[in-house]
């Protein structure tokens, strides 16, 4: 009996954990720029913008908290080019050449989300197939598959008396599923959609039915759009709307502003009563990112607020091959 209890008590935990705070039901990590690495949302954005890059981005929830959320993010995306087979006889060897349009993008994504007792590990890989549609748009597809792994922290469980449960090997369990994505860009705008959770795949954490829980599907849809003021000042108001098939939903809105492509600034209000302010530079192929996040309830007043750091590497050598792209 007292066995079923404690299995209860984690059900109950489970489930607020993977409900609880910014996600609003959402059992995918939340991000606040998310702008800037949109691939790791959406799979169809795989390669989309045509140079290939590297990011890392790393967040803590609601610090000044004990065993406050954490998530740690590693991505990386790239544009392949369709191949030309030439053969040179006089130097009795093969060279491939590289056309102007390539139409396949792939991805990589791993992240740690780390909830009070819950750990969820996640590795991700990415398929993008695009094609332009005229000379400055694109629509983009992608096909994600992932494993993920959810993971009960035994050690940061105190019971009132020793059990057997917190020894199970149950505590673990390894999830198949699928993501599925839509972007449409232009020279100046965006527009996508994603399905994460596509088999909505059930666990069973210790082994019994009273601890199951199902991922539920969650749906995406971000869109943005540059405004040029002249040559050196740019403005980018974008969304972004969550909702999963029991409508539990989340919006971000806001806008940027651009300097130089060089440096940018902007905030946003989420609903559930927060903002986010961001800012960046660039140095070269490096892109740094900063965002806080200030709850306007009373989780405040007792916390420094939530701080994501990302850095990002691109390289851009297919820049030429891909004029019609406009990159920020």
């Amino acid at each position: 009996m007292k066995k079923l209890k404690l299995i209860y008590i984690f059900s109950l935990s489970i489930s607020f954990l993977l409900m609880a705070g910014e996600s609003l039901a959402q059992q995918v990590p939340v991000y606040s720029q998310y702008m800037f690495n949109k691939f790791i949302l959406n799979p169809a954005i795989a390669g989309s913008e045509g140079y290939t890059a590297y990011n890392i981005t790393s967040r803590v929830q609601w610090m000044g908290f004990k065993d406050a959320p954490i998530t740690n993010s590693i991505s990386a995306q790239t544009r392949l080019l369709k191949s030309k087979l030439l053969i040179r006889f006089n130097k009795k060897r093969i060279k491939y050449l590289a056309p102007e349009h390539g139409t396949v993008g792939l991805g990589f994504h791993l992240y740690n989300d780390l909830r009070g007792v819950l750990n969820q590990t996640s590795m991700q890989f990415t398929y993008a197939y695009h094609e332009k549609t005229d000379l400055k748009s694109q629509l983009s597809f992608g096909l994600t598959m992932s494993l993920t792994q959810f993971k009960v922290n035994s050690d940061r469980l105190v019971p009132y008396q020793p059990d057997n449960y917190l020894n199970s090997t149950k505590l673990a369990v390894l999830i198949p599923d699928f993501n599925l994505g839509m972007y449409y860009t232009t020279q100046y705008g965006y527009l996508g959609i994603a399905i994460a959770h596509l088999l909505q795949s059930a666990s069973y954490l210790g082994g019994y039915d009273e601890n199951k829980f199902k991922l539920e599907r969650n749906y995406n849809i971000m869109g943005g759009y540059r405004i040029p003021f002249n040559p050196k000042l740019a403005m980018e108001p974008s969304f972004q709307y969550k909702t999963t098939e029991q409508f539990f939903y989340q919006l971000d809105m806001g806008c940027r502003l651009y300097y130089l492509k060089d440096l940018w600034g902007g905030m946003f209000y989420r609903t559930g009563s927060s903002m986010v302010i961001t800012f960046g530079a660039r140095y070269k192929n490096l892109y740094f990112g900063y965002a806080y996040d200030y709850s306007f309830n009373s989780l405040q007043t007792y916390s420094f607020g939530t701080n994501e750091l990302t850095m990002s590497l691109k390289f851009a050598q297919y820049e030429r091959k891909y004029k019609w792209i406009e990159r920020f």
